[in-house]
This record gives C-alpha cells, sequence and structure tokens, in this order.
C-alpha cells in the first residue's frame, strides 16, 4: 500500500503544475505511472529512514508519513524535469530532517511497533506498574 495518492499530491500541487512534471507521453494529462514512480520512490526512502525504528511498510499510514511521502513524491517529480523551485526543495529538506528524527527516535509515530536489530517486533509485557521486588523483599540474587 502506497503512503499517499495522486489525489494526496494534488491537494498541494495545482493540476496543470502535475501535468507539466509528468506528462511524458504529452497528452495533456498526468501519467498516472509516472506519479506511482514517484510515490514508490518516496515511500521507499520512508522505509529506509524507519526501518529500523518500525515494521515497515506501515500497514496504517500515519499522517506525517503520508505527508512526507507527498513532499518528496513532488520533489522526485521536480527533478525528474530537472526544475528546482526553492518552495518545494524546502519541504524536501524538512521532510528529510522529520525522516531522520523518526528514525533516531525523536520523533515517534504513535503506537506502531518499534523493531529490535534483529527484525523482530519489541512488545512490552508489562501493564502500568508491576512491581517485581519490595523495599522489604528478603534474599539475594544468589538465592534465585
Amino acid at each position: 500500500m502506497a503512503y499517499c495518492t495522486q489525489s494526496d499530491i494534488e491537494e498541494l500541487l495545482p493540476s496543470e503544475q502535475l501535468v507539466q512534471l509528468t506528462d511524458d507521453d504529452e497528452d495533456g494529462v498526468a501519467d498516472a505511472s509516472v506519479v506511482a514512480q514517484a510515490i514508490a520512490h518516496a515511500d521507499g526512502v520512508i522505509d529506509s529512514y524507519c526501518q529500523e525504528r518500525y515494521d515497515v511498510p506501515f500497514s496504517t499510514v500515519p499522517e506525517i508519513i503520508k505527508g512526507i511521502s507527498v513532499d518528496i513524491a513532488i520533489w522526485y517529480c521536480y527533478t525528474r524535469r530537472d526544475i528546482a523551485m526553492e518552495t518545494r526543495e524546502k519541504r524536501h529538506d524538512n521532510a528529510m530532517k522529520m525522516l531522520a528524527a523518526i528514525r533516531d527516535g525523536k520523533i515517534s509515530l504513535g503506537a506502531d511497533p518499534i523493531v529490535s536489530e534483529t527484525g523482530q517486533t519489541i512488545q512490552s509485557t508489562t501493564e502500568d506498574r508491576d512491581r517485581v521486588f519490595t523495599d522489604t523483599d528478603e534474599g539475594t540474587m544468589a538465592d534465585f
């Protein structure tokens, strides 16, 4: 499942601009396959950043990931035409900074499972504040 759709992109990018950036067959319509390629590229970048901390691909797409996917996909569309726009470059750079913050644990995506270094999902088995020992427990570690 893709993290964003062409409709999501069209909410930020006027249709005529999307046509200019993706209409490779020059029929006056945005090429869906080019847009899909841009989204796939964006999602690959997202997964490469998030794979050490989250189980990817995301089965439920967090809104922040959707927005990052849109920004990177739009940037990809611009760069394939070798067009640089300062606004799009800033949005792309911010998206990459957010991905780095997600990767580094500075931004949380919520309840998605965390993945260990071995690729296994880590889940807590405790609820609230389970106590194992108290101040008055007797014995030493040698007793166990």
